[in-house]
């Protein structure tokens, strides 16, 4: 069972909460995927997004 997680800021559909020492591998695994990470440095990508 996953322990519950504090909440920092709760909306309609999404929820921000800390980052607990289990999650380590899964951020891990994230920063180290090029689909994931491939647009995170990419400025453009906030342009398409406006104007889209």
């Amino acid at each position: 069972m996953m322990p519950m997680r504090p909440i920092i800021l709760k909306g309609k559909k999404v929820s921000l909460g800390i980052i607990l020492r289990e999650d380590i591998q899964k951020i891990w695994e994230w920063n180290n995927d090029r689909e994931i990470t491939k647009s995170l440095a990419d400025p453009q990508m906030f342009r398409r997004l406006k104007s889209g």
